[in-house]
């Protein structure tokens, strides 16, 4: 019974699906905080507004982070659960702003898409049109200047879509 695009978990082995929202809003883009007990998510209308939520492992305990005009979305946890990096509009420019995990100290980072942490938490991967090509960067988690790694080849994809992937 579920409605609009809910959120839900599932055990690795395809048992114990379980439904964790319950709402007529759209829940989109989850991530598991680094100690399993949270789930980082985006619910709002996706033709008007989404915002960042949290929430327990189980469902339990929803709390809104953000609240703001334009979206806040694209959740990214910290390694060791301190922070979130996302993607928003709120100063005119599309960028990647961090905030603690309890959603305070929010502050804008860089201008770019798709933010992804370093396994350290140092760093933050990031792709970006500057210039009109579609590049993958690097840029201190502590603020700084981007470094670009290289220009992302045209392959017939939407990179404001995709997740960066430390390996």
């Amino acid at each position: 019974n579920a409605r609009n695009w809910d959120l839900f978990a599932i055990q690795a082995d395809g048992t114990g699906r379980r439904q964790l929202t319950f709402t007529r809003e759209f829940e989109q883009h989850p991530q598991w905080s680094p100690d399993g007990t949270q789930i980082v998510f985006t619910q709002g209308d996706v033709m008007t507004n989404i915002d960042i939520w949290v929430m327990d492992a189980d469902g339990s305990n929803r709390r809104r982070l953000t609240e703001h005009p334009e979206r806040d979305q694209r959740a990214s946890w910290s390694p060791d659960g301190t922070q979130i990096a996302f993607v928003s509009q709120r100063d005119g420019d599309v960028g990647i702003w961090l905030m603690d995990a309890d959603g305070g100290n929010k502050r804008k980072l860089v201008n770019g898409r798709e933010p992804s942490w370093s396994p350290d938490g140092n760093w933050i991967a990031f792709v970006s049109s500057r210039g009109g090509l579609w590049s993958l960067y690097l840029v201190p988690a502590s603020g700084g200047e981007p470094q670009k790694l290289w220009d992302v080849p045209n392959i017939g994809r939407d990179w404001t879509q995709q997740r960066l992937t430390w390996r």
